[in-house]
């Protein structure tokens, strides 16, 4: 043995015996897009999580191979439309979801939801700007006369606080009530929030409920005539700053994070200072005080979210990053702007207008998983296959278990960062359990990588590590 293979193996051991981390991202079911007569492009702007599947609104005519007018829902495996959705000819913008009372609300800036019908009954009454569903049709979110809701000029965010539904944005007037860019449903009519924010461009932008309070965040002043900038919090019959009225954010927040697992509130956006203290793009409010996350720059950020307990950002110049407990760290180059981040069956999932992560192809959604190992070399309570030799220098033999052959269809090597490498059909190894099969593993860099099995609804499992010579 030379003197390098012993160092290596040295290495190996070390690696083989201790826990690691690595990534994984994986395809949704070929993303959206738009129809080939369509050159527009195709985007996605809001998700949620509804009756056991995903939600995403945006602009596109197709999610896989199925036709969805803007409106799409995944269950995991395969897509399906939301009622006809915008429909071919209206357009819009969806902006958040939110559920309230067991149906799933939508706001944002539409013309309407589809009936089906011929001009001029093509939208459903009352749904412009503002609709619900009920996981089988859609309707007018609220009891007014044909007309009324036309006041409504776009919707940003919506929020549940205290078992009212709470709308944000830049509209003055619902219906035949006026309001100050922020008004709340308590399932049978409209009511003003305190006199709501002015000042400023004039707009709410984010919101969250932390601590018992409704936080507002967005383009203001003043919050029911107090000063407020850019963010106030509501206590359901007052608002109140958050810190320093004319000093808490100097540019506005993009999105609002109650991080219950670290016990603060988190704020995203265009903003360099938090309560006079450096904080570029992203903010902790801890009851108290503001303070800077980090001394990185990452002014910019439009979504936040969290994962396994850690807390991940989307950010508009296309990078991906998450928060160690001092510093961000980068996690992947994505081509186009992040938009929203969502957890749904244990995957992260993160979406907006790009259509590459780390220069491999995904249509403006994709899911993100940690490879998370333990001391036994497996990522999870039972091995699914054998892997030997581990290490290896050429070549790599794959020994699946019993029982377990027909759920998968291929075999995916993954580099440290969990980015794929390659993936090989073995149809004829799954047909046949407990037969070994040998895999070349020439052209794999020297290092840690990663190995595992595709199901047939494009999961991957049984993750074990393995090191190349």
């Amino acid at each position: 043995m030379t003197l390098r293979h012993l160092i290596m193996l040295l290495i190996s051991n070390i690696y083989l015996s201790i826990n690691c981390k690595g990534q994984y991202w994986n395809d949704v079911g070929g993303g959206v897009t738009f129809d080939t007569s369509n050159t527009a492009y195709a985007y996605i702007e809001s998700m949620e999580v509804y009756n056991g599947e995903l939600y995403v609104g945006g602009g596109f005519t197709m999610a896989g191979n199925t036709p969805a007018y803007s409106l799409a829902r995944w269950n995991g495996s395969v897509w399906d439309s939301v009622g006809l959705g915008f429909g071919p000819n209206c357009g819009g913008t969806l902006n958040d979801f939110c559920v309230y009372n067991s149906e799933l609300y939508a706001g944002g800036s539409f013309l309407g939801m589809c009936s089906g019908l011929p001009w001029p009954n093509n939208y459903i009454p009352g749904c412009k700007n503002f609709a619900k569903w009920d996981g089988s049709n859609w309707s007018s979110a609220s009891p007014v006369t044909p007309g009324d809701q036309l006041s409504i000029s776009e919707i940003k965010c919506l929020a549940v606080y205290n078992n009212e539904l709470y709308a944000g944005g830049n509209f003055v007037q619902v219906g035949n009530l006026s309001v100050n860019r922020i008004a709340k449903w308590n399932g049978v009519s409209w009511d003003n929030v305190g006199g709501g924010v002015t000042g400023g461009f004039g707009y709410v932008e984010c919101m969250t409920v932390y601590n018992g309070s409704l936080y507002v965040g967005g383009d203001f002043s003043y919050a029911g005539g107090i000063p407020a900038q850019n963010i106030a919090r509501w206590n359901g019959s007052q608002w109140d700053s958050v810190g320093s009225a004319f000093g808490a954010l100097n540019g506005v927040p993009r999105v609002l994070l109650a991080d219950t697992f670290n016990h603060a509130l988190v704020a995203g956006g265009s903003f360099s200072l938090a309560g006079g203290n450096l904080a570029l793009g992203v903010a902790e409010w801890n009851d108290s005080s503001w303070s800077g996350l980090g001394n990185d720059t990452l002014i910019g950020i439009v979504d936040l979210g969290i994962y396994h307990n850690e807390l991940y950002g989307g950010h508009h110049f296309t990078n991906f990053y998450k928060w160690d407990g001092s510093s961000w760290n980068y996690l992947a180059d994505v081509n186009n702007t992040i938009t929203s981040l969502k957890v749904f069956n244990d995957e992260l999932y993160i979406a907006g207008y790009f259509d590459s992560i780390n220069g491999i192809p995904f249509s403006r959604i994709a899911r993100f998983s940690i490879l998370n190992s333990n001391s036994n070399n497996s990522f999870g309570e039972n091995l699914l296959f054998n892997i030997y030799p581990n290490p290896a220098l050429s070549s790599i033999t794959i020994d699946l278990k019993s029982g377990t052959s027909e759920q998968f269809c291929s075999i995916v090597f993954l580099n440290s960062l969990g980015v794929p490498e390659k993936e090989i059909e073995v149809l004829d190894f799954i047909r046949e359990p407990d037969c070994a099969i040998e895999f070349s593993i020439k052209e794999l860099k020297t290092g840690l990588h990663f190995i595992g099995l595709r199901t047939t609804n494009e999961s991957l499992v049984g993750i074990q590590k393995f090191i190349k010579f």
